[in-house]
């Protein structure tokens, strides 16, 4: 999962996130409110990990009152029961107290997770929200891109790419977590099979190229860099 860390205050956090790490997530540290409201407005995190403080309450409801829906974990350390109540009230997912061992603390993450998405997945079959991408036939869409993986075909607005079987595979892997931040470690193992990039640029290199497949005279740009995290392709480009 992609986690984003608003707890600098935790005594414990730093050790927290290399726990996180060991289970293979990667976490994202916010140095304070205004900056993790930035980065929850323009990256799409999986969860998102808060500290309970004054100003908690009021960040959850105005994360909710703007339509996001990512997992909200609390860490509560010593308050009382008013105070994590009132964050579960807000919208939290789940409120975690004192003396919680990381290891539960990560499966009760992921469990947090895991309910948000089925929550999601039940709202989908019954005609709610709408996915950015759909999968129908074998043939992945996401925007006006669909990529045929059988016929190993394609396509941007009516416009055939002619693409690499490398590029298609990159171009496969962004287009199966559409406007999720795909970091550089996960496309290395699911495209070249690779735990350690051989240069330094490999994949920089390759996306670069892909986007020359990809834009087409007056098109925008669908994949988006996030510094130092990785990239999205967008559902709707900007």
């Amino acid at each position: 999962m992609l986690i984003l860390s608003a707890a600098p205050a935790l005594a414990a956090a730093h050790h927290l996130t290399m726990v996180l790490q060991t289970y293979g997530h990667q976490v994202v540290a916010a140095g304070g409110r205004n900056e993790a409201e930035n980065l929850v407005r323009s990256v799409r995190f999986d969860l998102i990990l808060l500290t309970l403080a004054l100003s908690t309450t009021a960040l959850i409801q105005r994360l909710r009152a703007e339509g996001v829906v990512t997992p909200i974990v609390v860490l509560s350390g010593e308050a009382g029961p008013e105070e994590r109540i009132a964050a579960l009230e807000a919208g939290a997912d789940d409120v975690l107290g004192a003396g919680i061992d990381p290891a539960e603390i990560e499966a009760r993450l992921r469990a947090a997770a895991r309910a948000r998405n089925e929550a999601r997945a039940a709202g989908r079959a019954a005609g709610g929200e709408t996915p950015d991408a759909s999968l129908t036939g074998g043939v992945i869409r996401v925007g006006d891109i669909e990529l045929d993986a059988q016929r190993l075909k394609a396509v941007r607005a009516g416009r055939v790419l002619s693409l690499s079987r490398l590029e298609f595979r990159l171009l496969s892997e962004l287009m199966r977590r559409p406007d999720e931040v795909v970091n550089r470690e996960m496309l290395l193992k699911a495209v070249w099979g690779l735990s350690a990039a051989p240069r330094a640029n490999l994949v920089e290199v390759h996306i670069r190229r892909l986007r020359g497949r990809l834009v087409g005279p007056g098109e925008l740009d669908p994949i988006r860099t996030v510094r130092g995290m990785g990239y999205q392709l967008l559902s709707r480009p900007k």
